[in-house]
């Protein structure tokens, strides 16, 4: 499984690398030391920073959460700016070829961001630890941070195990279906 992990992230290595940038620039923001800066390696981090783990509930829910929504915000507007002109629009080649090209590397770059939207299991791990077992977040903090939380952890199975590769793939596919 880990084999096909690391193909689909390296299929969707602009999503992956753009995942790990914008870990590695919240762990600086947050003064979390960085102990293995490489963005696409080829083991289960693949997309993923090696980062020393929070111990404080902000930082752990800032550094599960945050990436993944920049990636969500940059990837959605980019695939549906690309989907919309090649299934709704059926723009094709004769059309325009500048177009249809720059169509097709938006719905590509956009899909690759929505492929790597969840942290590691590790970084949902240690959120659970300290925001709900150590309970070092106030009760509003819980309260807010329970369903992202849990979405999140949801989500890096998910992604550990390239559903999430095969929900976007299906989903793109889906859109050409009329």
């Amino acid at each position: 499984m880990r084999i096909l992990y690391i193909i689909t992230k390296y299929l969707t290595f602009p999503g992956a690398f753009l995942r790990a940038f914008w870990e590695h620039f919240t762990c600086k923001l947050l003064g979390l030391p960085v102990e293995d800066p490489a963005y696409l390696r080829a083991n289960e981090m693949c997309g993923h920073i090696d980062h020393a783990l929070a111990k404080k509930g902000n930082a752990a829910f800032a550094v599960a959460f945050i990436p993944g929504l920049i990636n969500f915000l940059t990837g959605f507007p980019i695939f549906l700016a690309g989907i919309v002109n090649l299934a709704v629009m059926e723009l094709g080649a004769s059309d325009s070829i500048s177009l249809f090209i720059i169509s097709i590397a938006a719905t590509y770059v956009g899909a690759s961001l929505l492929c790597s939207l969840f942290p590691p299991i590790e970084t949902v791990m240690n959120l659970w630890d300290v925001v709900f077992a150590e309970k070092k977040s106030n009760i509003v903090g819980r309260i807010a941070a329970f369903i992202p939380t849990i979405l999140m952890y949801a989500g890096a199975y998910i992604e550990k195990y390239c559903v999430s590769f095969v929900i976007v793939a299906v989903l793109t596919i889906l859109m050409f279906v009329k």
